[in-house]
């Protein structure tokens, strides 16, 4: 064995005295940091343009973070990373007609965020403006609480959009739109019964105002193709925070709204 790849027992035992924790090549996990850096924290691109993004980089600093592409409404996560954070950075993305973009934002955080484990949310508006803020690992579990990241992308109501398919076969390519933005990018739902999650989709964190009418399109698996339009404001509340509007798959398409509950997979017991 190469003893300059051992850890000495001594050297160990007087690094865990002093607090330190030490790895042998391996990268930053969320229980701690080197000195001198940042408790390790993650990334999550929340794409909230209303159409895919490719290539999205964010220049943090002196450093180069690739987030990678994602579609409407989607979320892509990677970390951990100890840099410490600058004031402001600035991202760069392709758009889905091949222009490229770009935003500055300041990094902001709570106190304490966003803390070992928890992770900068870097939306991206469909004015081709940004956002970035820390959040906690525990802010993350809800996503309409008060200190929920998908607050930060609405931007305002914090809602979320449910997609159920009350039908007995499977639906493809499924595309929501208010207006020209594209809520979710050709999800599959499967028939009521399936699994667990079957009949539902969601979106969460969404900026887009609310429109007269939303679209709905998608494909059965005889290769049809339907497409159906239904009146959205009209069936709103008034209040639509902490709500799920539910866009029923039904002829004729149907739009319902329901409360949202903390409680796992409520979901299942409801019937919009």
């Amino acid at each position: 064995m190469n003893p300059r790849r051992v850890c000495s027992l001594e050297l160990l035992s007087i690094l865990f005295v002093a607090g330190v924790v030490v790895g042998c090549g391996e990268s930053p996990s969320p229980s701690g940091a080197s000195p001198g850096a940042s408790p390790p924290y993650g990334f999550s691109l929340l794409n909230r343009t209303g159409a895919r993004v490719e290539n999205c980089v964010l220049e943090w600093g002196e450093r180069r973070i690739e987030l990678g592409s994602e579609n409407p409404n989607g979320l892509r996560s990677q970390g951990f990373f100890t840099y410490v954070p600058p004031v402001r950075a600035k991202a760069t993305w392709t758009s889905v007609k091949g222009e490229m973009q770009s935003a500055e934002a300041p990094v902001v955080a709570a106190p304490g965020a966003p803390g070992p484990g928890g992770y900068y949310y870097v939306v991206l508006f469909p004015d081709w403006r940004m956002k970035i803020e820390g959040f906690t690992e525990s802010d993350r579990m809800d996503p309409v609480g008060p200190r929920s990241p998908y607050r930060a992308a609405a931007n305002g109501p914090t809602y979320v959009l449910a997609t159920y398919n009350a039908g007995a076969t499977p639906v493809s390519d499924l595309r929501v739109y208010f207006g020209e933005h594209q809520i979710n990018a050709e999800t599959k739902i499967d028939a009521l019964g399936a699994d667990l999650n079957a009949g539902w989709r969601f979106a969460h964190g969404l900026p887009y105002p609310i429109i007269e009418k939303v679209r709905v399109v998608w494909a059965t698996p005889d290769g049809k193709r339907h497409e159906r339009i239904a009146e959205l404001k009209s069936k709103l509340p008034a209040e639509i925070d902490g709500k799920c509007i539910v866009i029923v798959l039904e002829d004729p398409l149907r739009v319902a709204v329901v409360p949202w509950s903390p409680e796992p997979r409520w979901w299942m017991k409801t019937k919009p």
